[in-house]
């Protein structure tokens, strides 16, 4: 978890994918289902992140990242960022960068290529 002043940024908590769900549906065009999110933070949970405002617990963005599904044979130990969104209200507020970072840093430190 890593402090970011007004919000946070964990893992993913499974409790927490219908809010996510909620962020995709009204945030991107083509959202995923809540069982395809659900299913993708299990399977990925340590390239998975959420950011949680502080005051209010409520989750504000997200980022799930994804590695060796399709490309395998050309990429293997490849990760890249699969869904990636931000509340509409609490957008240019360092949220979606914070989460950007986040999931960086942890791809640097534990030596996975993206």
């Amino acid at each position: 978890m890593r402090d970011f002043g007004w919000f946070l940024v964990e893992n993913v908590k499974l409790q927490d994918i219908p809010e996510i769900y909620k962020i995709d549906s009204e945030s991107l065009v083509s959202h995923m289902s809540e069982d395809s999110l659900l299913e993708r933070a299990v399977y990925y949970s340590d390239i998975c992140f959420q950011a949680v405002e502080k005051a209010t617990g409520d989750v504000i963005g997200y980022i799930l990242c994804s590695s060796d599904i399709h490309y395998t044979r050309s990429f293997p130990g490849f990760s890249y960022l699969s869904r990636f969104a931000v509340k509409h209200n609490y957008r240019r507020r360092g949220v979606g960068t914070a989460l950007l970072i986040t999931l960086e840093n942890y791809l640097l430190l534990s030596g996975k290529s993206f």
